[in-house]
């Protein structure tokens, strides 16, 4: 199993990464609810590869951060709102909504994981 981290190299802006955290597996596969340390790795890992998207960070709610950052880390919509324990329709909301208060856009919230994956 690898991560997709995304950045804004390349043609299809995919970076893979070479070591698979162990946590990555446990939220993937187990979707068990991740402990403070558990975070603290996938935020790491996502920080790591890109240093900017840190202050991106500052201002948002914790289920905002949340998001974002497992977003950057590769897991899809429905693994989120398992992690987070919301329903996916409110993940999707969300996403839709800092679309249009962060970049001043409307669109799908796709459009915000494409944004939000560029930042670097």
């Amino acid at each position: 199993m690898q991560i997709i981290l995304f950045t804004n190299k390349g043609n299809d802006g995919k970076k893979m990464m070479s070591q698979h955290p162990p946590v990555y597996k446990r939220f993937a596969i187990q979707g068990n609810e991740p402990t403070a340390e558990e975070w603290e790795q996938i935020e790491a890992m996502v920080f790591e590869q890109s240093p900017q998207f840190h202050s991106f960070l500052l201002t948002h709610s914790y289920k905002e951060e949340k998001t974002c950052i497992l977003i950057r880390a590769g897991f899809k919509p429905k693994m989120i709102s398992e992690l987070l324990h919301v329903c996916p329709s409110y993940i999707s909301n969300l996403r839709k909504e800092m679309l249009q208060r962060l970049f001043k856009m409307k669109g799908r919230p796709k459009d915000f994981d494409q944004l939000l994956r560029a930042i670097t």
